[in-house]
């Protein structure tokens, strides 16, 4: 290594101040990076790696798999894909070949098994040799290792080859010790029941399906001749992971030669993101602002960008492509658009678009809404990132199809802050078209015209739709919500729009929901229905004109007929909603969550439960295990779902059953599991539900309940019964000590509450014995 240090240090001295290379890091060993850091004169500092792994094989010659990181050949100056070189110090060079973004070369002469080789390098050449970085053109990335020792040749031994998130190739090589007959080869390593069996060697390749992404899999060959004798090897392989769920990425701002591509979700490991166009061309993405101009296009043409996240270790852990096709030059069309106020309260804003579209269901999809706080600072329509946050897209009043409706176009915001200044923005995005609007208002201080409400509700899994966990248990899983009603009623056209925002426990995008309400008159017996498709939505966000089902609803507002409005949804499995409703008399109120102020237990579970009618979970031998379902409220007892509840075991209850947490269904879902007994008898144990405070310090107006003794969580605990038994018959048998038993309270639906608030209707169950009345 001094010789190529010493040829370095001359080589720099000789042309001065014009070049000057700085080695970082050199790679170590037959796998590892060498970092080098390159400057040229009047051009910024560059620090590249080499990725490298070299392989003896079994003539004892070097093979060798190499990709470059933080290397663009449009940042340097006559640089391509070739050539490039691998020096090895007694060895010599190897010319390698590129390919789909690596280089790869065996070495013309062999190694020894166990030496030592230190003056070695890998060389990258550019065309232009002057003014430029490295020596005379040339990138030189210094290493040194140690040749892996000869191995002796395997009976049966493997490689794995076209690895992909859920697939791979086997390919197995049988060289049977002299004088014997194999009789089988064995694969195993790949899961329960999926062994892989050869009876002959005259194929000995298989297609490995079903893996799953992400995962190691750790393979034993198992040669087995006639005479019962084994031979065995292993091999090791991990499939990708699955890459495209890892990243995303959107183009906007599509000109005739260039394209801005902007990064939706990125790794939060990922170091670097670079875009390649297929040819060798990368550039990085700033993850800073999580932008990159593509520039240099041609006029009117499809273009596929692939785009992929590295860790530190330069390991490949996203990948995604995008489509997109420039603009003709000068053929944008401006597309006017104009905000029409409707009504502003204090909860929500509801706008009409003065819009001239084609088709109102089809190219309003092409507008996106967007809202932020008015801090002083001017939106700039050329810079998405002074947008807000995005809203998705408008509604359509579906009336538009069979009669003339003025601007039919909407979107209402809601849920914003009372008393504050917001901007408005809606913008065309579409190949041709360009489209800007913004309009500045103010919340108000109490409601106008508007009726907001918040009614705790769930989902389920239909009857015929069982989800299987890992334990290869089927269940009917619950998911736990709470929907807004936002009325909004315009007086001067007499037209009702609601729009429902919806909360699901941990996971706003899950389930996928197609909400929809239902309407109930007063005298009428057939209900009104709003269909999803004539709403609008961005996972939980929905909007509908009453009118359009209802035509006379301005009359029943004004008559005081009472009209009870129920959020109803089918979701993607199959499943149904549980809400109870709300009667709207077209008065004016506002309903808004609250800090959390305590964890409330939810006293439904599975069918088996429901149907025992207790107060308590019931448990018996063939079923031990029953989903946990809690969720965190406020003072005002909303549920708060996306506020994350976890479980534990009571310390003094450990030895009687174990809490468990699935994640595998896209949010966490807890089950309780209880141990086995001795035949016939039962046991009682509690468990905590608990919820980690943001802030130890109580927020102004938002009293707490059950709080930690560290005050850090709110907590809840709930009782549970176990039977050693095949039925349940027996848990009803069991006698309650009700004098001595704990006093628990429960709301009117049924749900558990650790502290009811003064003048709250609750029941009150001690043992056996349940009493209703009003807390003091």
């Amino acid at each position: 290594m001094k010789k190529l240090l010493l040829c370095l240090v001359a080589l720099f001295a000789a042309i001065g101040a014009q070049a000057s290379t700085e080695i970082v890091s050199k790679g170590e060993g037959t796998s590892g990076t060498s970092t080098v850091k390159f400057s040229a004169t009047d051009k910024p500092v560059i620090t590249a790696k080499a990725v490298y792994t070299l392989t003896l094989n079994a003539d004892n010659k070097l093979e060798v798999e190499l990709t470059f990181a933080d290397l663009n050949n449009s940042d340097v100056e006559g640089l391509g894909n070739d050539p490039c070189y691998m020096f090895i110090d007694g060895i010599g060079e190897t010319s390698l070949s590129y390919a789909d973004g690596k280089y790869t070369g065996t070495t013309a002469g062999a190694a020894t098994p166990g030496n030592f080789y230190s003056n070695c390098y890998f060389k990258r050449a550019c065309a232009n040799t002057g003014a430029n970085y490295g020596e005379n053109g040339q990138l030189i990335f210094p290493f040194e290792f140690t040749a892996p020792s000869a191995a002796a040749e395997s009976e049966i031994s493997g490689v794995v080859s076209d690895i992909t998130a859920t697939t791979a190739t086997l390919t197995l090589t049988c060289k049977p010790a002299e004088g014997k007959t194999v009789n089988e080869i064995v694969v195993s390593g790949l899961g329960d029941g999926k062994n892989i069996t050869f009876t002959s060697t005259d194929n000995l390749t298989a297609n490995l399906t079903d893996l799953t992404p992400g995962t190691t899999y750790n393979l034993t060959f198992t040669l087995t001749y006639t005479d019962n004798s084994t031979a065995t090897s292993t091999k090791s392989f991990t499939t990708s992971p699955a890459t495209s769920e890892n990243i995303s990425a959107e183009i906007s701002d599509i000109r005739s030669n260039s394209a801005l591509l902007t990064l939706t979700k990125v790794p939060e490991e990922a170091t670097s993101v670079v875009v390649s166009d297929g040819t060798g061309i990368k550039v990085n993405v700033d993850l800073a602002t999580k932008k990159r101009r593509i520039t240099g296009l041609l006029a009117n043409t499809k273009y596929t960008r692939t785009i992929t996240a590295y860790n530190s270790n330069n390991d490949e852990i996203g990948t995604t492509t995008v489509e997109f096709t420039t603009l003709s030059p000068g053929t944008d069309t401006e597309i006017d658009i104009e905000f029409e106020t409707v009504n502003v309260s204090d909860l929500s804003a509801l706008f009409k678009l003065k819009v001239d579209l084609s088709n109102n269901d089809d190219s309003k999809e092409y507008i996106h809404m967007y809202l932020r706080k008015d801090d002083g600072t001017e939106v700039n329509p050329a810079d998405p990132d002074t947008y807000g946050e995005a809203k998705g897209t408008p509604a359509v009043d579906p009336r538009w199809t069979r009669m003339t409706i003025k601007n039919p176009v909407f979107f209402n915001y809601t849920e914003l802050e009372k008393n504050t200044d917001y901007i408005a923005i809606a913008v065309v995005k579409k190949e041709g078209y360009t489209g800007f609007a913004q309009t500045k208002f103010k919340t108000l201080d109490n409601a106008d015209n508007t009726t907001s409400y918040i009614e705790n509700g769930y989902f389920m899994d239909g009857e015929n739709v069982l989800t299987q966990l890992p334990d290869g248990t089927k269940k009917r899983l619950v998911y736990l919500a709470s929907a807004r009603y936002t009325f909004t009623y315009d007086k001067d056209n007499g037209e009702l729009y609601l729009t429902f925002d919806t909360r699901i426990q941990n996971d706003h995008k899950l389930p996928v929901l197609q909400s929809k309400y239902e309407l109930r008159v007063d005298g009428r017996n057939d209900p009104y229905y709003g269909n999803p498709t004539n709403s609008t939505g961005y996972k939980d966000h929905y909007s509908f004109v009453i009118n359009n089902q209802c035509e006379d609803i301005a009359t029943l507002i004004e008559n005081k007929t009472p009209l009870h409005f129920t959020y109803s949804t089918d979701y993607e499995n199959g499943g149904k909603s549980y809400f109870n409703g709300f009667d709207y008399d077209g008065s004016t109120s506002s309903d808004d969550f609250g800090e959390p102020a305590d964890v409330q237990w939810i006293a439904y579970s599975y069918d088996d439960q429901q149907k025992q009618n207790k107060n308590r979970y019931d448990l018996y031998k063939k079923l031990p295990k029953t989903q946990l379902m809690a969720t965190v409220v406020d003072a005002d007892g909303h549920y708060l779902p996306r506020k994350i509840v976890q479980f534990e075991m009571d310390a003094k209850d450990n030895e009687k059953a174990t809490v468990s947490c699935d994640e595998s269904l896209g949010q966490p879902k807890w089950f309780v599991e209880a141990k086995e007994q001795p035949a016939n008898t039962h046991v009682d144990f509690e468990v905590v539900a608990f919820h980690v405070l943001e802030n130890a310090e109580t927020p102004a107006g938002a009293p707490r309940r059950a709080v930690s003794a560290d005050g850090k969580r709110l907590e809840a605990k709930r009782g549970f019964h176990y039977v050693e038994s095949d039925t349940a018959t027996g848990i009803d048998d069991i006698e309650a000590d009700d004098a001595n038993a704990p006093v628990r309270y429960f709301d009117l639906n049924g749900r558990e509450i650790s502290e009811p608030q003064k003048g709250m209707f609750v029941i009150r169950l001690q043992g056996s014995k349940a009493t209703k009345m009003i807390a003091e």
